[in-house]
């Protein structure tokens, strides 16, 4: 049994324990067969993965993105965009995934196009073509 003492400091803690921490940046994604992208620039596109969830991709430099409103196929392993890997076909090995992080809504524009994923079930980094 549990000391009044304890218990209190207990509920203490409770109550003055902070809000759940918003998103981070991942090293992988979930990545749902319903998603949504948009391009914001050169490197850097948003991808929606709910109605109010969105994550902010940054490729290297020599990646080539899709154009605003096309499909953007993405290669997964199990359904999962992983940090470090290639994820674009058809780009050259050197075009990675550099960074998850979550999408500031207000500021992220919205989705123009649908999101393909290309799933292999394995891990990208032993993919032949990688």
């Amino acid at each position: 049994m549990i000391a009044a003492s304890s218990m209190i400091t207990l509920l203490a803690a409770l109550n003055t324990a902070s809000p759940v921490a918003p998103a981070s940046e991942r090293e992988q994604l979930r990545l749902p067969n319903t998603a949504q992208w948009s391009r914001v620039d050169g490197s850097h596109v948003a991808i929606w993965t709910g109605r109010q969830e969105a994550w902010l991709l940054t490729f290297s430099k020599h990646c080539t993105l899709p154009q605003t409103g096309q499909v953007l196929v993405l290669h997964t392993s199990h359904g999962h965009l992983q940090r470090g890997l290639p994820v674009l076909p058809d780009n050259a090995k050197a075009c990675k995934l550099e960074r998850i992080a979550p999408a500031v809504l207000s500021d992220t524009p919205a989705p123009t196009g649908k999101v393909q994923r290309i799933d292999h079930g394995t891990d990208l980094a032993s993919h032949p073509s990688r």
